[in-house]
C-alpha cells in the first residue's frame, strides 16, 4: 500500500484489502478527503462499513481506465471519481480555500453522512458560515 499525504488529501494506491487500510489508519493523517484507488483484487472486510461511515473526512473511490467501482464498494464512499483526474479534481475542490474553510465544509459533509437531520445540517452550515465570517472580519462569531 502506498500512502500519499498532502495538506487536504490522503491518497491510497496499491491497496490489497480494506483491512490493510483500516490497520494503517494512524498513517492517514487528518485529511479533508481520503481517495482510495480501487483495483480488481481489492478485498472487502467486515469492519469496512463502520470505518468509512465513521470517518471524519470525505471519502472517494477512484477507478483506473474508466472501470466501474464494484457494487459492494460503492456504498462505502461519499464520492466516485476517475483515477486519471484525481489531481485536477482535488485542485478544483480545494482551490483558494483556507484550512479553516476546508475543515468547516468537511464537517458539514461528514455530518450529512453520519445521518444528521435536515435541521441539524442547516445548523451546522449556519455555525460554519458565522465562524468563517468572524475569521474573515475579525469579528465575534454568532454560531
Amino acid at each position: 500500500m502506498i500512502i500519499n499525504n498532502n495538506e487536504f488529501v490522503t491518497e491510497i494506491k496499491e491497496l490489497s484489502s480494506l483491512e490493510e487500510l483500516i490497520s494503517a489508519k494512524d498513517r492517514l493523517g487528518s485529511p479533508a478527503l481520503l481517495i482510495v484507488h480501487i483495483n480488481d483484487d481489492l478485498k472487502l472486510c467486515s469492519s469496512a462499513e463502520e470505518f468509512f461511515r465513521s470517518a471524519d473526512y470525505m471519502t472517494a473511490a477512484a477507478c483506473e481506465n474508466g472501470k466501474e467501482v464494484p457494487e459492494e464498494l460503492k456504498s462505502l464512499f461519499d464520492l466516485i471519481i476517475p483515477a486519471e483526474t484525481t489531481a485536477e479534481y482535488t485542485e478544483k475542490l480545494f482551490k483558494d480555500k483556507s484550512a479553516k474553510q476546508v475543515s468547516e465544509i468537511t464537517a458539514c459533509f461528514v455530518a450529512a453522512r453520519k445521518g444528521a437531520s435536515v435541521q441539524e445540517l442547516l445548523n451546522c452550515e449556519s455555525r460554519a458560515f458565522y465562524r468563517l465570517i468572524a475569521d474573515k472580519t475579525g469579528g465575534v462569531q454568532n454560531g
